[in-house]
């Protein structure tokens, strides 16, 4: 991972000046060099946290050192604990950018032993512990009124014949004690003879402070405080838009192309215009877009191939200039990528509601224009939020498959990588994934199976069928046939569970016969997709996924997924009976595949009949017992919600009057009466079972079927 981390540093050098502060400084840094007046200033430099204040206080220092009449002082008020040492210490910075000594050599040795006390440590007799005494000694001699120091400082300064200029920056960055000691330190030496104070701090914070200390707490209370001690107040000017957007748009392409990644054309216009339209007015300090770009230094590489980059740009941007709103994101999920339909597929209003109440608590406080903004934004990279605002429940499929396709954070399979800044255990990382993809033309079977158990194995089948599907459409007839033919012979690795699903092609290994079904219909050449099938067909295993594989290239009422004619399927489904019949062998088709049973039935009778018909006539003939096998076959079957398995229906009017114009009703009769006799068959009354019953007996739906067939023979009589 390549990170290019900007540190939120001050410059110094007019060539690294992008937000045009060197020509204020230099007017500043003027001013003082051609003043007249000998008389102490104090110039304030007011903006706020990240707008460039010690810039300019490095550009003025920098323009005034070229002048050998100006020695500048810069000051550092955050070292010492009490205003007594603040104040010496002050005077002895001044001092020594003087190159003189401001205490006399009694004063000196005093400070000197006073200092060493502390490490003298032994008792002597009739005198006691001589560091006492030692320090007693030294604050003797070091005793100096702190007025006597001052007037000594300001002569030394006078004699010096130079302007002096002291630097106090981040005062905003003190406690509000300590904001108070150093203007009462400037208030106290203010009237130092040719000396310019310079004092940089974000007005508002101090204000704040000095109005907590004094007068009535606030604001108000703090500025007028600041304006008996600032004589020249500079509002620093503000960052020009367009350079701000400059500066960030040139710091992302340095991590793009230091990431050796590009944005296509159209994405790059899409951030361009969202970030300008409605982020780039709150990115109003350098400060903010160091502290963003940095996020998106840690970002960008880290899920480079993984999400949606100008989402994750945006998303990033959010949470620099809106975190409440990032946050609601984050842990809400269900507002701004989950539909807003009720149980019966309408609008839920009053889940919209609940959305509109908590975007409206987030906007509080926002202008109506900027509340507007950030609203519009949210639909752009959250269109599910439009339907909140609009008469609508959701977006349709096709839409939210884009969504998918794109990585975008709408997309319910991408939204919590945006925020966990990785792939989550159990998906499929789409770098990986495209790398399985773009091997395929090349890689050898074998790799291609080692590749695609490996993806199964880092995260499920499911999750990789889904991928799968969404990338058909970009496969070429080459690439489709190489990775369908080894789809069919690997199928144990897509589990078939439908007892987890309420429909069969919802299993993995349902959608993947559906995958391979799609791989041969888009392609535009009839006979290729026919010879590939037949060969799909022999090939697949177990030989029930062959049955699913024909299940949807067989011809419905739907034109547009016919593909095949009647006598093409009936091609396929000759090399298909073929395979059935070589497994069944000395058994049938009732016992060999009983929950298939009815799909060759309906496929075999559909495409040859009269084939059928002999075959069903071999089978009772041999065993009239089999008769039940083939009557249970065709009831119908139902599953339930809830339910883990179908369960048989009656054998009622509609599947008698089908299946007697399969085979022939009184054959049929003839057969079932060798194992129940007709006179047992009247006697009994025929019972239709209720939905909640579960199973059907075999004399139950015998004296079903029966039923329907005395029932014609009386209206023949």
């Amino acid at each position: 991972m390549n990170n290019d981390f900007h540190a939120d540093k001050p410059v110094s050098i007019e060539s690294e000046d992008r937000f045009q502060r060197y020509n204020f400084a230099c007017r500043i840094a003027k001013t003082i060099v051609q003043k007249k007046s000998t008389e102490g200033i104090i110039i304030g430099i007011y903006g706020a946290w990240g707008e460039g204040k010690t810039t300019v206080i490095n550009f003025i220092d920098s323009e005034l050192s070229k002048n050998e009449e100006v020695v500048c002082i810069k000051f550092n008020p955050w070292r010492y604990s009490d205003e007594n040492t603040l104040l010496l210490n002050f005077f002895d910075k001044i001092s020594k950018s003087l190159n003189v000594k401001l205490l006399n050599q009694k004063e000196r040795t005093g400070r000197w032993l006073s200092k060493k006390s502390d490490f003298i440590s032994c008792d002597i007799p009739k005198i006691g512990d001589i560091s006492k005494v030692v320090n007693t000694i030294g604050n003797w001699l070091g005793s100096v009124d702190l007025e006597e120091l001052k007037n000594r400082l300001d002569k030394i300064i006078i004699e010096s014949q130079k302007k002096l200029v002291i630097f106090i920056d981040d005062i905003d960055r003190l406690d509000k004690n300590e904001i108070y000691s150093v203007l009462r330190l400037v208030k106290l030496t203010a009237d130092f003879t040719n000396t310019t104070y310079i004092l940089s701090f974000d007005e508002i914070a101090v204000s704040k402070s000095i109005g907590e200390k004094f007068g009535s707490g606030d604001l108000d209370s703090g500025r007028n405080f600041l304006e008996k001690i600032i004589q020249v107040p500079l509002v620093l000017p503000k960052a020009q838009p367009d350079a701000l957007r400059d500066y960030c748009f040139e710091i992302i392409n340095g991590i793009f192309k230091i990431n050796n990644l590009d944005l296509p054309d159209g994405e790059g216009r899409r951030f361009a215009l969202l970030f300008t339209t409605h982020l780039l007015n709150k990115f109003d300090t350098p400060r903010l877009i160091v502290r963003y770009t940095n996020s998106l230094s840690f970002s960008i590489p880290l899920l480079a191939g993984e999400a949606n980059l100008v989402d994750l740009m945006i998303i990033e941007a959010i949470k620099i200039t809106y975190p409440n709103f990032y946050s609601c994101i984050k842990e809400n999920a269900e507002y701004f990528i989950g539909s807003h339909k009720d149980i019966l597929g309408k609008s839920d209003e009053d889940k919209k509601n609940t959305v509109k109440t908590e975007i409206d608590r987030l906007c509080s406080g926002l202008k109506e224009k900027e509340k507007s903004s950030i609203i519009k934004l949210l639909q752009e990279i959250f269109p599910q939020l439009e339907c909140v605002y609009k008469n609508m429940a959701s977006y349709p499929e096709w839409k939210i498959e884009g969504w998918y396709k794109n990585k975008r954070i709408a997309s319910q399979k991408y939204f919590n990588r945006y925020f966990s800044y990785s792939v989550i255990k159990g998906e499929i990382s789409d770098v990986s994934f495209n790398q399985f993809i773009n091997s395929l033309p090349i890689a050898s079977e074998v790799d291609v199976i080692d590749n695609i158990e490996r993806l199964i194995e880092n995260s499920s089948a499911d999750n990789f069928i889904y991928k799968l599907r969404r990338s058909e459409v970009d496969f070429n007839w080459e690439v489709s046939k190489k990775i369908a033919s080894l789809l069919v012979i690997i199928t144990e690795l897509f589990p078939d569970n439908p007892q987890n699903y309420f429909l069969p092609s919802q299993t993995s290994r349902g959608q993947m016969a559906i995958f391979i079904f799609q791989l041969i219909k888009k392609h535009n050449n009839s006979k290729e997709q026919l010879y590939f099938s037949k060969e799909i067909i022999d090939k697949a295993v177990p030989l029930e996924f062959a049955f699913d594989i024909l299940r949807w290239l067989n011809p419905n009422d739907e034109k547009s997924e016919n593909i095949f004619t009647k006598e093409q399927i009936k091609e396929v489904w000759d090399v298909l009976l073929k395979r059935v019949l070589t497994e069944v062998g000395e058994n049938d088709i009732f016992e060999k595949f009983p929950e298939e049973a009815y799909f060759i039935c309906k496929f075999w009778e559909g495409l040859a009949k009269d084939e059928f018909n002999q075959y069903v006539h071999k089978i009772l003939d041999k065993n009239p017992q089999k008769s039940i096998s083939l009557l249970r076959t065709y009831l119908p079957r139902f599953r339930a919600m809830g339910d883990d398995k179908y369960r048989d229906g009656d054998f009622d009017e509609k599947t008698y009057k089908y299946f007697i114009t399969i085979l022939d009703k009184k054959y049929i009769a003839e057969t079932i009466f060798k194992i129940y006799p007709e006179t047992e068959l009247r006697k009994q009354e025929v019972k239709w079972r209720t939905r909640d019953e579960v199973g059907l007996s075999d004399f139950e739906m015998v004296r079903q079927y029966y039923h329907w067939y005395s029932h014609d023979l009386e209206e023949l009589k």
